[in-house]
């Protein structure tokens, strides 16, 4: 009798794989995708400046007033502006002085109101009460009968510096 043949010794070749269903089903979700997209508007927002300009840009002069204030052990200087000139000179013995400097100073603020940054320098030989009570007339402002800040921020320098 005859037997069928093993389809071991017989090599077929693989059928290709057909890509149109695959295909069919991409279009469709990519379309479905488009469709349910939401599209929006986008708006530009206005601005002053210029994105790119040959010209210089606009320049703004801001006077500042860049306070300094030297503590000796029988003065204290008034210093401002960035070239540093001296304003006045006030004595560090009597209350009526530094009461001098405190309204000088409550000019001063009134002139520049939006500063509130100075810096203090004390001598090597300044007592430590003299500096408290020349800080306590520089943040506070002892002319009004309220109590009014002048210059709460504080930059101490020249702490451990030897001349």
């Amino acid at each position: 009798m005859y037997t069928k043949p093993s389809t071991r010794r017989i090599k077929r070749k693989p059928k290709p794989l057909n890509l149109v269903p695959i295909l069919d089903a991409v279009f469709i979700l990519i379309f479905y995708l488009l469709m349910s997209a939401q599209f929006f508007k986008t708006f530009q927002v206005g601005s002053e400046y210029p994105l790119a300009s040959n010209q210089p840009p606009p320049k703004k002069v801001k006077k500042s007033l860049n306070l300094k204030i030297n503590i000796g052990k029988d003065k204290v200087q008034v210093i401002t502006g960035v070239e540093e000139k001296m304003e006045r000179e006030f004595a560090t013995s009597s209350i009526s002085s530094l009461i001098l400097l405190n309204k000088f100073l409550a000019g001063k603020k009134k002139q520049y109101p939006k500063e509130n940054t100075a810096i203090v320098v004390p001598e090597n030989d300044v007592n430590y009460k003299i500096i408290i009570k020349v800080l306590d007339y520089i943040r506070t402002n002892f002319t009004l009968e309220e109590d009014t800040t002048l210059f709460n921020e504080l930059v101490i320098g020249n702490i451990d510096s030897k001349e």
